[in-house]
């Protein structure tokens, strides 16, 4: 704008000063940036200096109007008539500048107080009173200045409405101090002027008047932004309330102390199908059913009287009722509200017709799975019972059909009779155990073992397994790994025999290795093992490897017609290694064979043995294996020993290192791998017999385990012999019996269990419960074989007739006759008499279940052997108990030993 109109336009007038007017308007634009709570760090720092920079400026101001050095940069903004009309208007007077440079501090430390802006506003309302509004007469501060200055502190306090000093001078009714202050500011506005112009009042009255007006209305509109007056506040609470009443996803229903409904929403509408103005004002009680409203109400009444946040009828089945009568489930969560007009209660309602609807549908959903299970388990158990039965007749004479005189045709197909009957075996106690496991009715049994004579049971069984294949199996264990444990030794001899089972039928050549490794000992004292089974087989390739423990599943339909099996058994592992605490893991290549490994927790056992003495100590052992697992089991014990050992994989090698050490220092005892070096492990007994120098060494050979073999060892001057794969606690045995004979047997050992022959039981008189003619042929073959007399009973009723006219050592009891079962006769047998007087009785059932055993000693058997009858199990056991009846301490109870 031209100066010439600025003059017209008020040609008494006197301008803001160019400083304070662009000090001005760079601290509206700081305030503008720096203002927004939570706004941009940027940004806010951009408005801080900008307000910087006004301090800095109006500061040089200050200190030039006191030294009296007027600055002369106005010039360049305004003209001279301008300069003129605007006198002394060139620089801010010192007042100005101080007022300003507090200001623009306010500005800066907007976010830590007010104090900075409203000493600003002060010093310019007294400024502009004391020296009026012109200030080449007062040299004090312009109105227009004075009052932009008094704005910046408003708007400081406009953006920190949130402290208590801004809120409190208006009071809590802002209202009131709105209204006044909007009034004040106009009246004062528009009246000033006209009185200052006719000489009623000065300038500067108006000018201070209008200060406290505005100071008034702005902390007034302050306070009300941060703080709801006390009048609006309960107004807006009630209205937030409603919205949330009305917004609920639930039905909601208010309820006051006279139990009549004050407020519903739609969600109420819809689901008792009432409209809202049919609920209001009537009892909560017309939404329940009427049989329950008498109730309902006293426990309104209990409720008002202690008021709290639950939910209601808790393990209640609560009902509502819809105006159509129709009634339907639901839960309400209770809450009260305290309010002006007292106590009421909000309920929360929800119908739960459909979740009970699906509760009680997977309930029948689950019954009827039960039930199929249970159905399913029964027919298993009875076709396993039923196939059990002509199974024993099978196995059974096809075993007692071989011990009789055959030529080799007849003795090649009594052998695949046998072979047959033994694989539809191992199918059935497959498909059992599966059975088992899917219904969840697998339990352990944990009882005291020794993990080597496990290892070593499993190992024997798989060696008899490859007996016809080119694999050598062996068992590895290091001397650390504890023997004495507490657990599950069945079921672990379970998983064991069918990793190695599958190892043996899968590696047509090359080894099968268990492996045992003590893995440590957790804070509870409780020992981790890790199990490995290790083979050279076809192995799996990887795509395979998830569905290998599926049920029914092989790796490839070539395998299964090759080897045969159900594809049950990795599947049933898995279960009773889960079962066990362990995990089944699998690595395998194509090819190169596979590695199943688990590791498993156990407890450790009371140490019964005595520590395994040091007769063996600094003796000399030299080892012919070509085997590297064989021959690192043997060097580990062997040091564990406390024995010298050396070994080798050449005999000739092996005779030079014979013959170098006599003289010395020779060795005390060779042990030679009979099928080194092409099975010339017997040539080499035979050179150390013949050779006089060595004759004093004690040779030990390790054979294949057949007559043959061993006689051959004992004909070439072996002086023992021990069967492939080698146990070391069998080693330790024998080679204390040969290098120190006075000790005896290594007390430390755990010896595999020493078979009675048969001129012990001759004589003994065993007592047959069992009405199957086939069963009756086959368990008198076997126990005349074994060396005993036996008496057959048809049934219970025999039984009972028989018992007390022969000494029998024992009975064998089938446990489904005719007339009397086997059960209900042996509860009578302990009725009769006391246990001593009755000999061991001795279930002989095709029932194999976890529940058939129970049933049987519940009834008061001693033991349990299932059908199909092995030989040796049955040995075993009648050994074990007719042993005790001698020895009569601890009767009854199945693994007690």
């Amino acid at each position: 704008m031209d100066s010439r109109t600025l003059a017209a336009l008020d040609p008494d007038g006197v301008a803001v000063d160019p400083i304070s007017a662009i000090s001005l308007v760079l601290l509206g634009i700081a305030l503008y940036l720096v203002a927004p709570a939570g706004g941009p760090p940027a940004r806010r720092r951009t408005g801080q200096a900008i307000a910087a920079v006004v301090a800095v400026a109006c500061a040089v101001a200050f200190v030039a109007a006191v030294a009296g050095q007027l600055p002369t940069g106005d010039a360049l903004l305004f003209s001279d008539r301008v300069q003129a009309w605007a006198a002394g208007t060139g620089a801010p007077p010192a007042v100005a500048a101080a007022a300003l440079t507090l200001a623009a501090c306010g500005v800066i430390a907007l976010d830590v107080d007010t104090a900075l802006s409203t000493a600003a506003a002060v010093v310019a309302a007294v400024a502009v009173v004391a020296g009026g509004h012109d200030p080449v007469a007062g040299h004090a501060m312009s109105l227009p200045a004075g009052v932009g200055v008094v704005a910046v502190w408003a708007a400081v306090l406009a953006a920190r409405s949130d402290l208590s000093a801004v809120r409190n001078p208006a009071g809590p009714n802002r209202v009131a101090a709105d209204r006044f202050g909007s009034v004040a500011a106009a009246v004062v506005l528009l009246a000033g002027p006209l009185l200052a112009a006719v000489g009623v009042v000065d300038a500067a009255t108006p000018a201070a008047v209008l200060l406290v007006a505005v100071l008034l209305a702005t902390l007034a509109h302050a306070n009300g932004r941060s703080r709801p007056t006390a009048e609006a506040a309960p107004f807006e609470g009630e209205q937030r309330f409603h919205r949330l009443v009305l917004g609920a996803p639930d039905a909601m229903v208010i309820v006051d102390e006279r139990g009549l409904i004050t407020l519903v929403n739609q969600q109420t509408e819809r689901l008792f199908r009432y409209r809202a103005d049919e609920l209001v004002g009537q009892p909560v009680e017309v939404l329940i059913p009427e049989q329950f409203r008498r109730d309902h109400v006293r426990n309104r009444h209990e409720y008002l009287t202690s008021p709290s946040h639950r939910g209601m009828g808790v393990g209640l089945e609560l009902v509502g009722q819809r105006s159509d009568g129709s009634q339907f489930p639901v839960e309400i969560s209770l809450a009260p509200l305290a309010t002006d007009q007292g106590v009421l209660v909000s309920a929360a309602i929800r119908d739960t017709s459909e979740r009970r609807e699906a509760e009680q549908a997977l309930a029948a959903a689950r019954d009827e799975a039960l039930a199929a299970v249970r159905v399913k388990s029964q027919f298993v158990a009875m076709v396993s019972h039923e196939i059990r039965t002509p199974m024993n007749g099978v196995i059974g004479l096809t075993d007692l059909l071989l011990d009789t005189p055959l030529d080799a045709s007849q003795q090649r197909y009594a052998q695949s009779i046998r072979a047959s009957g033994r694989a539809l075996l191992t199918i059935i106690n497959d498909i059992l155990d599966f059975s088992k496991a899917e219904a969840g009715k697998v339990e352990l049994v944990e009882t005291e073992f020794a993990m080597d004579q496990v290892l070593g049971e499993v190992v024997h069984a798989a060696v008899e397994a490859a007996r016809d294949k080119d694999i050598e199996v062996v068992g590895h264990y290091p001397p650390e790994l504890p023997i004495r444990l507490r657990g599950d030794a069945g079921r672990l001899r379970q998983v064991l025999l069918n990793l190695l089972g599958n190892a043996v039928k899968f590696t047509e050549r090359g080894s099968v290795v268990l492996r045992a490794e003590l893995q440590g000992v957790d804070d509870d004292g409780r020992v981790r093992i890790c199990f490995a089974v290790e083979d050279t087989g076809i192995g799996i390739a990887v795509a395979e490897l998830p569905s290998l423990c599926e049920p029914f599943s092989q790796v490839e339909t070539a395998a299964n017609r090759r080897f045969g099996g159900t594809g049950l058994g990795l599947a049933i592992t898995r279960e009773l290694v889960g079962l066990m605490g362990g995990e089944l893991e699998v690595a395998s290549e194509p090819g190169r064979g596979s590695r199943f490994s688990f590791t498993m927790p156990f407890d450790r056992a009371p140490e019964t043995d005595a520590p395994v003495s040091r007769h063996l100590a600094g003796r000399r052992l030299l080892l012919l294996d070509d085997n590297p697992t064989t021959r690192d089991l043997i060097t580990r014990h062997g040091w564990a020993w406390g024995m010298v050992l050396t070994s080798e994989t050449d005999l000739t090698t092996m005779l030079e290192r014979l013959r170098a050490a006599e003289p010395l220092e020779p060795f005390d005892v060779v042990v030679i791998n009979q099928h080194v070096a092409n099975r010339r492990g017997l040539d080499l007994v035979a050179t150390i017999a013949a050779d006089t120098d060595l004759a004093h060494i004690s040779t030990v050979l390790l054979t294949s385990g057949s007559y043959q073999d061993d006689q051959r060892a004992i004909e070439a001057g072996a002086s023992a012999v021990l069967p492939k794969p080698i146990n070391p606690s069998q080693l330790y045995n024998c080679l204390v019996g040969l290098l120190d004979p006075p000790a005896g047997p290594a007390t430390g050992a755990t010896p595999f269990p020493a078979q009675r022959g048969r001129s012990e039981v001759d004589g003994e008189m065993i007592l047959l419960a069992e009405d199957n003619e086939i069963n009756q042929m086959v368990a008198v073959g076997i126990l005349t074989k074994l060396g005993y007399q036996v008496d057959v009973a048809d049934n219970g009723l025999e039984v009972l007739r028989l018992v007390g006219t022969k000494p029998y050592a024992a009975i064998l009891m089938d446990c489904q006759m005719p007339e009397m079962d086997g059960l209900t006769a042996t509860v009578e047998l302990r009725r009769r008499g006391e246990a001593a007087e009755v000999p061991p009785i001795i279930a002989m059932t095709a029932g194999a279940l976890a529940e058939d055993k129970q049933a049987c000693l519940d009834a008061g058997m001693d033991d349990y052997v299932t059908k199909p009858v092995d030989p040796v199990v049955l040995r075993n056991t009648l050994e074990k108990w007719i042993q005790r009846t001698r020895n009569p301490s601890g009767r009854h109870g199945v693994g007690q030993s």
